[in-house]
């Protein structure tokens, strides 16, 4: 796969299944599934990441999710 950023053929695709052994944190708060920020869903953690310019894949960022408005 070709990075939308760089355009290096280094996408590295990671997908697992993480049960209930995954912890997300933000600002030392407990925020759930890593799905929130759009790297997974439920139990699971996904994503693509470029091994040449380290850009994560199909993400717009900044991410703005409800739990990090002050």
């Amino acid at each position: 796969m070709e990075c939308e950023y760089c355009k290096k053929d280094t996408v590295l695709e990671v997908d697992g299944k993480v049960s209930d052994l995954c912890n997300s944190t933000y600002r030392n708060k407990d925020v759930g599934s890593p799905g929130i920020v759009g790297i997974g869903s439920g139990d699971y953690l996904m994503f693509e990441v470029c091994l040449n310019c380290g850009m994560l894949q199909g993400i717009d960022f900044p991410i703005i999710p409800h739990w990090a408005e002050e």
